[in-house]
């Protein structure tokens, strides 16, 4: 009876080892996939500095250039910093932002997609030239679903004045439409000189 245990348990322990040993051999080749996919990885994160440092040039250099301009910058400062692969769009945006972005209106063509990345990620005051009207309701429609502090003025306002006072005091996104010229008390504003 001993001996017939010890036989059915010798009989499980070689299953467990055969089945221990086939996982090993599988494990192996994932070990290999996960070598490469850390080379990878490490290498994308050594040219994390300079693609950072060349987004933030694209922000403030760029942004009010046209799309020939911007190539032709980008490619003379990928040619400086030794790189091939980059692109401002997927470094600073997910695919997941850019299909929302599309859902929202916001036009699929890549300078729409580059313009709002900057609008999105600017300390500075965008001011959107749109005759079409496209790129104005989707900001208005993102903000207005991410943040409800959105304010939307016209230039002409009869309230304009404490329209703005109330937005600046109570901290609300202001979007001015409909702009001819900028109004001589926008100036510091726009260029956050407050107090």
């Amino acid at each position: 009876m001993e001996a017939a245990r010890l036989e059915s348990d010798l009989v499980t322990a070689e299953k467990t080892l055969q089945a221990a040993q086939q996982l090993l051999g599988q494990l192996s080749g994932e070990n290999d996939r996960w070598r490469q996919q850390v080379q990878i990885l490490e290498k994308e994160l050594s040219l994390v500095p300079a693609r950072a440092l060349i987004s933030s040039a694209y922000l403030v250099y760029l942004g009010g250039a046209n799309e020939t301009v911007r190539e032709i910058q980008l490619r003379e400062w990928l040619s400086g910093f030794k790189l091939q692969d980059y692109s401002f769009k997927n470094f600073l945006s997910s695919e997941q932002e850019m299909l929302t972005w599309k859902k929202e209106g916001l036009p699929a063509d890549t300078l729409s997609m580059e313009n709002a990345i900057m609008i999105m990620n600017t300390l500075r005051t965008p001011l959107i030239i749109d005759p079409a009207t496209q790129a104005s309701e989707w900001l208005k429609n993102s903000l207005k679903k991410s943040n409800d502090n959105v304010e939307v003025l016209n230039n002409q306002d009869s309230k304009f004045n404490t329209n703005l006072e109330l937005a600046i005091r109570f901290g609300k996104i202001l979007i001015i439409q409909e702009v001819d010229g900028i109004e001589s008390m926008l100036i510091p504003i726009l260029r956050k000189d407050l107090i």
